[in-house]
């Protein structure tokens, strides 16, 4: 899907290739390296921390049960995994000034505030899990758990028990409150490594049936699940004006190949605020970004503060409309005082705030738009 959490996976993949080949190798560099891959996923989204966990467990387990080292060298190798892994977080204190820890402490807080019964999840997490990797997947990756004996442990021992530690230690937490799916797809490369230890002694038949088995379960997930969408906000949809406006205004807003027109206005005028009606038109798609923004001059002369906006709540900039389209954009502007009012309209680059162009009706060009006298009783 368009969402950067499909990168979980990959990155959990990169971090096992360094790490292991850090420990069947005793490269120390290999190692730090791995830690630098976790500490790119931890600057990614904080739910990949727990992939410090298993890399740590690893370490411990096959330097402790399969390919035994004096206890400094297992010293160093957790010290280069840890100075990988903050690697990232510390270049980014010392250029950009904040503290990881306040910004994890931050963050964190606001995971925390989701508030989730504990027991139902000790089962759905895991069991959504399970659900997105493949359930034929799972079962031999749990197979390959309940394989592990007492005795001469392989490497494949190793990684079933610290991804079983793992996975008890996140989900009897309760750490992850309901966030499962997409955040927990960084388990996926350990699972499909575990099923595949176990396919290995399977005979031919048996693996086609799972391979089978597997993209069934692929194609009816694809079919009746709506996983692939993006985290953009859809503009909203805006019906066309249905019916012409009390004022005529035909000013057009120029800016290179950008144009659209204030068709013209309604105004409504009351003791507290003065509600406008604008009619815009997108003569072109307008490619820049851009930002309304209105002047309001009192009847004594003095001008309050610019309002700035986008119509529809910022949700539909200039840039979403559709060319040809008149539509109404309702603008409630307070006032303060009885009289004559007047209103300075302009459309200005939301990064560079240069204005538009203004061309008016006779000719002349101007960089806003006059609104006014409007009478407030």
């Amino acid at each position: 899907t368009p969402r950067y959490n499909t990168f979980f996976a990959l990155l959990t993949a990169t971090l096992l290739v360094f790490l292991w080949r850090g420990l069947l190798h005793d490269r120390l560099r290999w190692i730090a390296l791995a830690g630098f891959t976790l500490s790119v996923a931890v600057a990614m989204n904080l739910s990949l921390v727990p992939l410090g966990l298993l890399s740590g467990l690893i370490v411990l387990g096959y330097r402790l049960a399969v390919r035994k080292r004096t206890r400094r060298r297992v010293v160093w190798e957790l010290g280069a995994l840890g100075a990988g892994s903050v690697s990232v977080w510390a270049l980014y204190w010392a250029l950009g000034g904040q503290s990881p820890l306040e910004m994890g402490r931050f963050l964190l807080g606001q995971h925390y505030e989701m508030n989730r019964p504990y027991f139902p999840w000790v089962l759905l997490h895991p069991w959504d899990m399970a659900q997105f990797v493949g359930w034929p997947v799972m079962a031999l990756a749990i197979w390959r758990v309940v394989r592990v004996r007492r005795g001469a442990w392989r490497a494949g021992d190793v990684l079933a028990v610290a991804a079983f530690l793992t996975l008890a230690v996140l989900t009897l937490s309760g750490t992850a409150r309901g966030e499962t799916g997409r955040v927990w797809l960084f388990f996926a490369p350990v699972w499909v490594l575990l099923a595949a230890d176990v396919l290995a002694t399977l005979s031919r038949r048996e693996r086609g049936a799972l391979v089978m088995a597997q993209a069934l379960i692929v194609l009816v997930m694809a079919a009746f699940l709506r996983a692939n969408f993006t985290a953009y906000t859809l503009p909203p949809r805006v019906s066309a004006a249905s019916h012409t406006p009390t004022f005529l205004v035909g000013a057009r807003f120029e800016r290179g190949d950008d144009r659209f027109t204030l068709v013209g206005l309604d105004v409504d005028a009351g003791p507290n605020a003065v509600t406008l009606r604008l009619y815009w038109r997108a003569d072109t798609r307008v490619r820049r970004p851009y930002v309304l923004t209105l002047l309001s001059i009192g009847p004594d002369g003095t001008a309050g503060e610019s309002m700035s906006w986008d119509p529809r709540g910022w949700n539909y900039p200039p840039s979403c409309w559709q060319p040809g389209q008149t539509f109404v954009d309702e603008v409630r502007v307070p006032v303060d005082a009885a009289g004559e009012w007047l209103f300075s309209l302009s459309a200005l680059d939301a990064f560079s705030r240069e204005p538009m162009s203004v061309v008016l009706p006779d000719g002349a060009v101007s960089a806003q738009v006059g609104i006014g006298p409007v009478h407030v009783p």
